[in-house]
């Protein structure tokens, strides 16, 4: 037989359907008739409040709010069953199909598939990346320009140290400022007053063929550049201020000679100018670095060297302008070479 609610079989003598809970009496005909039903409880009278009680009276009930607290439920006395009546037995919940069970009119329980094995993963391992060549090319460029460009510092710079010292050697030194200090009115003085006589006391003799009275220019000299330049001598030594330790006319070959002249500030700046000769001829010519006239006196030299003997002779100029177009004659000094 089955179940007229949900279809399932009955199992024989139930009295509730296992699947839905129906009772077996609701949907069977002839069985329902022949089921014994129990008696319908008996009719209780009303209870009756005994003479003068009375219940207390239940407060109305109060609407919840939000701005109310929540109100206590009403007790309300349990019901009770009149004596000697009693309900019928409640069967118990028939057990769920599917929860272990099994036998006559149960369900099989599903069965899980196994699960198949998972099929190994192939493991991606990237390649090793190889350096690019064009990489390796551009780094040995870079290191080639830096060994090209350092060489051509540093050849540069010697190149630079041997012309700078070359020149020192042979052209005229400028007077460092740190010793071109001012002197007093007094210092300026005694050197302008011992101009008139510094020809006596300039160069030793035995003189050279070259005469201090006659320059070899055949120029006149001037007064002017006399005062300006008040001392000019020749010398083989100098000291730290470039004033002459030892006077010499007389050279072997090669020795360096020295024309140190002595500047003072009459109101006059310029140039010292010097030409040389030797065997009757020009050889070199130079010019001192600007004289300012804020200084008070300025001390300089010229040093020069000649490699065979003979007799030679220097000539000083005063002069303003820089290509010494407007030069005064101020000294003539000769000097012999001989070894």
């Amino acid at each position: 037989m089955q179940c007229k609610e949900c279809g399932y079989p009955l199992p024989a003598g139930s009295a509730f359907c296992p699947n839905c809970g129906r009772s077996t009496s609701y949907n069977t005909g002839t069985e329902a008739a022949s089921t014994p039903v129990p008696p319908p409880p008996p009719s209780l009278a009303p209870t009756q409040l005994a003479s003068g009680a009375s219940y207390p009276p239940v407060p109305p009930t109060q609407v919840a709010s939000d701005r109310q607290p929540p109100l206590a439920p009403t007790q309300v006395a349990p019901t009770q069953m009149a004596s000697g009546a009693s309900y019928p037995p409640v069967a118990p919940p028939p057990p769920t199909p599917g929860m272990g069970q099994s036998g006559p009119g149960w369900p099989a329980a599903p069965m899980t598939p196994p699960v198949p094995p998972l099929a190994p993963q192939p493991v991606y391992v990237p390649a090793p990346q190889q350096r690019s060549s064009c990489s390796v090319a551009t780094i040995l460029v870079l290191v080639v320009l830096l060994i090209i460009v350092c060489g051509g510092l540093l050849l540069g710079g010697g190149i630079w140290y041997v012309q700078t010292q070359h020149a020192n050697a042979t052209m005229t030194a400028i007077v460092d400022d740190a010793n071109a200090t001012a002197t007093s009115a007094e210092d300026n003085a005694t050197a302008t007053a011992d101009a008139g006589t510094a020809t006596a006391q300039l160069t030793p003799t035995p003189y050279p063929p070259y005469n201090e009275s006659k320059p070899p220019s055949g120029v006149d000299f001037s007064g002017l550049a006399q005062q300006i330049v008040p001392t000019a001598q020749m010398a083989s030594q100098l000291n730290s201020q470039y004033e002459p330790t030892e006077l010499q006319s007389v050279f072997p070959p090669g020795q360096k000679m020295y024309i140190a002249y002595h500047w003072v500030n009459v109101g006059y700046s310029g140039y010292v100018y010097t030409i040389w000769y030797f065997n009757g001829q020009e050889v070199t010519h130079y010019r001192s670095s600007y004289i300012s006239t804020a200084y008070s006196y300025y001390n300089g030299y010229v040093s020069y060297s000649i490699f065979q003997d003979g007799q030679g002779a220097v000539e000083v100029y005063w002069c303003s302008k820089s290509d010494c177009s407007d030069r005064l004659l101020a000294w003539v000094r000769p000097f012999t070479i001989s070894g």
